[in-house]
């Protein structure tokens, strides 16, 4: 169980927090944060110019904006998606994008290709690259949709390609990118209404890169202000950007899972240790009869390197099992979740479940190898199986289940504090009555 529970805990962490981003160079892609009185503001229009013009320790920036709008879709048949009179309107979420964005994050079409700074143009063509899932789903995965015509609010526009799929997860509402193309009297406006990334240079670290767009933003004056206040900026990594507020709550699961794994070794531990106390008398025969104590730990050992072995295969189906039902029953929405929701294990979670395994059963077994390493055969054997238990394996037994109960209790504070905190948010009075009240968000082709 505790096993089970650690290995479905590190599959959703290294989904969600250890993996790295399918970028070119993910580690240089930095998400760029302008903050009012240390909250998050948006980017605007006129920064991203600033920024693109006199950043030294950017190689490349590019901004984007959320957008909704009516796409025409094909009938069931998957035929004619420029025929109008044979497709179905739909309202998709997808994001207008400056002519750079592919570029910084470092990804290329496998259909086509990428948006780039020719389409970025005011009155430039009118041009989309679909997402992989929308490709799949809506156009049936038609490899020959590159180059055909379909109506954006109602205005034909040509896909130009097909993102990859491994990009659903990071721009979960770019179901299609449309060109940004934002006219130069944009350059002057500070509306925060812009997300700004942007791609390192090589060598270039994270601080360097907030200290210089800090100090072009401080050059701006008090035309950058925002109520006020100079916005400060942050370049933080974008995996961080994605992940910051699930971060600390998936590593104090994982923490939890690793608790009741500690249980169960402590709990293991008694009973083997016990086991090896009762099998003093044979333990010290064999050693009288020629048996190195190298070659009885190490059989102790073996026994349970095999047992770990067993518990680690029963544990890899049973932590998969848990991942997928927790990742259907989640009632909200972790980024890249949806890697850690289907297919095979991946590698680096069966290997962690196989060596925590194996390292579960040798510290199992360091109890009783300690106790048989210490073992003083003349003792054994006169005093046969009436006291071959001793002072020293009780007082071992005693500190196991001194450290199972405590192991326990921090586990059952630290769950009775969650649920106290989440029934008191729960009672928490928002200052106004919703009883009877519906909200209702409505998009207008």
């Amino acid at each position: 169980l505790g096993l089970g529970a650690t290995a479905a805990m590190f599959a959703l962490v290294d989904a969600v927090l250890l993996r790295a981003l399918p970028l070119a160079a993910p580690d240089r892609v930095v998400a760029l944060h302008p903050t009012v009185r240390g909250a998050p503001w948006g980017g605007s229009p006129a920064l991203f110019a600033a920024w693109g013009e006199q950043a030294r320790t950017l190689q490349a920036i590019a901004a984007a904006r959320a957008q909704d709008a009516t796409l025409l879709l094909p009938d069931a048949s998957g035929r004619a998606v420029a025929d109008v009179g044979t497709v179905r309107a739909e309202r998709v979420a997808g994001l207008a994008v400056s002519g750079d964005f592919a570029a910084v994050l470092g990804v290329a079409p496998i259909l086509g290709r990428a948006l780039g700074p020719a389409d970025d143009v005011p009155g430039g063509p009118r041009v989309v690259v679909l997402g992989h899932q929308l490709w799949r789903t809506r156009f049936g995965a038609d490899r020959r949709v590159v180059g055909r015509t379909v109506r954006l609010d109602g205005a034909p526009t040509t896909v130009v390609g097909v993102l990859p799929p491994a990009l659903d997860p990071i721009t979960e509402v770019g179901s299609y990118w449309v060109p940004l193309a934002l006219p130069a009297s944009q350059r002057s406006n500070y509306t925060p209404y812009l997300t700004l990334v942007g791609r390192l240079r090589r060598g270039v670290t994270y601080d360097a890169a907030t200290r210089e767009l800090d100090a072009i933003t401080e050059r701006l004056g008090a035309a950058a202000e925002q109520d006020g206040v100079r916005p400060r900026v942050r370049a933080v990594p974008l995996l961080d950007e994605l992940t910051g507020t699930v971060r600390r709550p998936l590593l104090l699961l994982l923490a939890a899972a690793a608790v009741v794994l500690l249980i169960g070794c402590a709990n293991v531990s008694t009973v083997v240790l016990a086991r090896t106390l009762r099998r003093t008398r044979e333990l010290a025969v064999r050693a009288a009869l020629g048996a190195g104590r190298r070659r009885l730990v190490g059989e102790l050992a073996v026994e349970h390197l095999v047992l770990g072995a067993l518990a680690a295969l029963v544990a890899v189906p049973t932590a998969w099992a848990v991942t997928r039902a927790f990742v259907a029953t989640l009632p909200i929405e972790l980024p890249r979740l949806v890697e850690s929701s289907g297919g095979a294990p991946p590698i680096r979670a069966l290997a962690f479940t196989l060596g925590v395994g194996l390292a579960s059963a040798l510290a199992c077994a360091a109890g009783a190898a300690w106790y048989q390493g210490r073992l003083d055969v003349r003792t054994a054997l006169q005093r046969g199986g009436r006291t071959a238990t001793g002072r020293s394996g009780a007082g071992w037994r005693r500190v196991l289940v001194g450290a199972e109960v405590a192991l326990a209790v921090l586990l059952l504070a630290g769950a009775a504090l969650f649920l106290g905190c989440a029934r008191a948010l729960g009672r928490v009075t928002p200052g106004y009555d919703a009883a009877g009240v519906l909200t209702a968000r409505l998009a207008l082709p």
